[in-house]
């Protein structure tokens, strides 16, 4: 949506004033539908269609009907001319409505928001799908096989194993099934790719060909008199128009025929368009083809990163091996079996055994035995030097890694904290001395007096006084 959008601005600014107020509509429109926020389902129905049995049901649907499809397909071409079984036909009605029903239980879920969620595109075709499916069956029961017989869309059947890529969906996140996922969506990547290079390969044919046959042209219109029969005829079969002569092309760098066979043909017609040739099959075999090999490589590598759902598959797959690994280490730091691990016992086996390196294959990297222990009791807010090996492998997943971005801001926070409350602390203190400063002095003041009245070392008082 953010792309037509953006297309329709552009073209907004080049129409006129009616095609412009047209396409702001259009871009309020696409504005309004790129910012739905379709609602979480609840309820019994929504729980039911969204569990995990369900899913697994309509997946084991889809796959036993992709393999009866293949069975269907074979029975029609053995038995050309005798129709379908009842069998068959029972099996390919039961489809249609456990479909129907699926897609009744998903609009009652979802609703209209059905068609803009992120799976919009797979909803509208399965909605195509049972459309079509339910029309091919009523036009199948309502058919007479008369002269007025209705269109044939049983063709539908054949794109119901489309949805198999609804398997994938399902699967992505298991590593099993990480390459036939990266090789799926490569293929639905390409094709954009792959339309823009049939274009390019169709004008570079259309230029060549185009040059090759007015040559050919030329040579027969001066040479035909003395050519030979068989050479005129390999000559008007390969380049007699166009359309042929690029077909030749297509076959000579695909490889659908000896490039060196049309060089021969070619010859026929002098040595200028004999070299022109061989600069073809250079320039499309070396240059051309693999600029698109690589087009389609970078876009493959681009599509083979993985998706959000494959990194928290991975990143919870990693911490479990950690938190595994690090317990095998506890059980090595307690034989005793006590349940608890001590800074000498860390220590010794940490000087005597490769601890140190397991720890830092898990990304803890133990420098100096107290210090990294002392952090262990900070992080897990223990109180003994003996630790549980719980808190010990918690500690551990804590201090795991380098320092993240939440960890530098909540040391920014803490210490804002903390500077807060000093400041506070600070103003408090202030406010105590100058009280305390104020009694002093009238208090010395008091004193003062009374002593320089009475007599007394009047320095002294001076100097209380200044106080």
């Amino acid at each position: 949506c953010t792309e037509l959008m953006e297309s329709t601005r552009v073209y907004a600014k080049q129409a006129g004033f009616g095609r412009k107020l047209l396409m702001q509509h259009c871009n309020t429109w696409l504005d309004w539908w790129d910012h739905i926020e379709p609602p979480q389902p609840s309820g019994r129905l929504s729980r039911f269609v969204l569990s995990k049995p369900f899913e697994v049901t309509c997946m084991l649907c889809i796959t036993v009907n992709t393999m009866f499809t293949w069975y269907s397909t074979n029975y029609e071409m053995a038995h050309v001319g005798n129709g379908k079984t009842d069998f068959i036909d029972v099996v390919d009605r039961a489809f249609v409505v456990f479909y129907s029903v699926e897609l009744l239980l998903k609009l009652l879920v979802y609703r209209l928001y059905f068609f803009c969620n992120e799976d919009m595109r797979w909803n509208l075709f399965d909605t195509l799908l049972v459309v079509f499916s339910v029309a091919d069956w009523l036009v199948s029961a309502f058919d007479t096989g008369g002269e007025g017989q209705a269109a044939d869309v049983t063709f539908m059947r054949v794109l119901r194993i489309l949805k198999m890529g609804k398997l994938l969906r399902g699967l992505r996140v298991m590593r099993f099934f990480t390459e036939l996922r990266l090789i799926l969506n490569s293929l639905i990547g390409s094709i954009s790719g792959l339309m823009w290079s049939i274009v390019m390969l169709v004008l570079i044919f259309y230029i060549f060909g185009l040059v090759f046959v007015q040559g050919a042209a030329m040579h027969v219109s001066l040479h035909k008199d003395d050519m030979n029969p068989d050479d005129l005829a390999y000559i008007m079969k390969e380049f007699g128009s166009v359309e042929a002569a690029m077909l030749v092309m297509y076959r000579a760098c695909t490889g659908g025929d000896d490039w060196s066979v049309i060089y021969d043909i070619i010859s026929l017609t002098g040595h200028v368009y004999r070299w022109l040739f061989i600069f073809f099959i250079a320039f499309s075999q070396i240059a051309f083809m693999n600029i698109l090999t690589a087009i389609f490589v970078n876009q493959a590598i681009e599509l083979a990163k993985p998706d959000r759902a494959t990194l928290a598959v991975e990143h919870r797959r990693k911490e479990i091996e950690a938190y595994e690994e690090l317990r095998t280490l506890c059980d090595s730091l307690d034989p005793g079996d006590t349940g608890r691990i001590s800074l000498d016992d860390f220590a010794d086996r940490l000087r005597s055994g490769p601890l140190g390196a397991r720890l830092g294959i898990l990304g803890l990297n133990v420098a100096d035995t107290e210090h990294f222990f002392d952090l262990l009791l900070f992080a897990t807010h223990a109180e003994s030097r003996d630790i549980d090996k719980g808190i010990f492998v918690e500690g551990c997943m804590r201090l795991r890694g380098q320092a993240t971005g939440a960890d530098l801001q909540w040391v920014v926070k803490q210490t804002e904290v903390i500077r807060k409350m000093l400041l506070s602390i600070q103003e408090e203190t202030d406010k105590r001395f100058s009280t305390l400063s104020d009694c002093l002095i009238a208090a010395l003041k008091d004193s003062s007096d009374w002593d320089v009245g009475g007599g007394v070392n009047s320095e002294y008082a001076t100097k209380s006084t200044c106080l």
